[in-house]
C-alpha cells in the first residue's frame, strides 16, 4: 500500500495594499534606507517620492502584498543606485550637510552622547565608530543592504527572505558572512578591540 502523499502548507498570501496604507507602511523605512545609502535625508525622502510617483502612474498589478513589497524595495534601490551614479557625473555639496556642520563629527557621523562623562571614552568612541562606519561602506552592496534592514531597521529573516525572494536559511548565511566581512574590515581598520 502506498502512503498518502504529505499535504504541503499552502503559503498564506496577504491582499495587496491601497496605495495610501502603503506609503503609511513603508515610506518612513524606505526613505531611510535610503537616505543611508545616499548619505541625504532629503534625498532619500526625494527618492522615496519618485518611487511612489512610478508606482502610481504605472499602475504594476501584483497577486500579494509580499510581490507589492518587493517591487518598491527593488525599485527604490535602483533609484537610489541611479542617483549615485548621476551624482559621480555631477559632484555637488548638499544643502543638509552645509546647515548641520555645526553638528556633525569629523568624520561626518553620528556623535556619541557620554561626551561630557569621559573624554577619553568619547574620543575612543568616536574614533572607533568612524573606523566601523568606514569598514561597512566598504562592503558589497548587497552586503550593506541585508545588514541595514535587520540591524537598523529591525527586519526579521522570514520578512527580508520574502522581500528578496530567496530561503530564510540563504538569507541567514548571507547575513552571517556579511557580519563577519564587517568584522575583518573593522578589524583591519583598528576598530575592534577594547
Amino acid at each position: 500500500m502506498a502512503e498518502p502523499p504529505i499535504p504541503r502548507p499552502v503559503e498564506q498570501r496577504e491582499p495587496v495594499e491601497d496605495v495610501e496604507a502603503l506609503w503609511e507602511r513603508l515610506s518612513g523605512v524606505l526613505a531611510r534606507y535610503s537616505a543611508k545609502l545616499l548619505g541625504n535625508t532629503t534625498a532619500g525622502e526625494d527618492t522615496v517620492q519618485d518611487v511612489f510617483r512610478r508606482y502610481l502612474e504605472s499602475g504594476p498589478i501584483f497577486e500579494s502584498r509580499i510581490q507589492q513589497d518587493a517591487w518598491l524595495w527593488r525599485t527604490t534601490r535602483n533609484a537610489v543606485i541611479d542617483r549615485l551614479r548621476s551624482r559621480k557625473r555631477q559632484k555637488t555639496e548638499s544643502l543638509d550637510a552645509i546647515m548641520d556642520m555645526e553638528n556633525k563629527t569629523e568624520s561626518g557621523g553620528w556623535e556619541p552622547t557620554d561626551a561630557s562623562a569621559n573624554p577619553e571614552r568619547h574620543a575612543y568612541l568616536r574614533q572607533r565608530l568612524a573606523r566601523i562606519q568606514q569598514a561597512f561602506e566598504t562592503l558589497s552592496d548587497s552586503d550593506r543592504d541585508l545588514l541595514w534592514l535587520v540591524e537598523v531597521e529591525g527586519f526579521t529573516l522570514e520578512r527580508l527572505a520574502r522581500i528578496v525572494r530567496r530561503p530564510s536559511a540563504l538569507v541567514k548565511v548571507r547575513l552571517h558572512r556579511a557580519r563577519k566581512r564587517l568584522k575583518m574590515a573593522a578589524i583591519g581598520m583598528g576598530a575592534e578591540g577594547s
